[in-house]
């Protein structure tokens, strides 16, 4: 499930198609990251307030991706 699959291929050049963009921080490329991206649509969780963690062999649907505001925009931070 992780990261697999042809649909999470599509999914990033349909997400990512336009002009190169280019970051003069780590930091600026993170909040490019979390504000175009859908973390859960990447990969392929169907409630992303609760679900089995995606790193290991996870029993109990304890982890989560949960929406954050911040000035800037809507930023996704993930939680395992």
């Amino acid at each position: 499930m992780f990261f697999g699959g042809k649909g999470r291929a599509v999914y990033l050049r349909q997400a990512l198609a336009h002009d190169p963009v280019v970051f003069e921080t780590k930091n600026e490329f993170w909040d490019y990251i979390y504000s175009e991206l859908d973390i859960a649509e990447l990969i392929d969780i169907d409630n992303p307030s609760s679900f089995c963690c995606v790193l290991h062999d996870d029993h109990n649907p304890s982890a989560r991706i949960s929406l954050k505001q911040t000035q800037q925009h809507m930023k996704e931070t993930t939680t395992l």
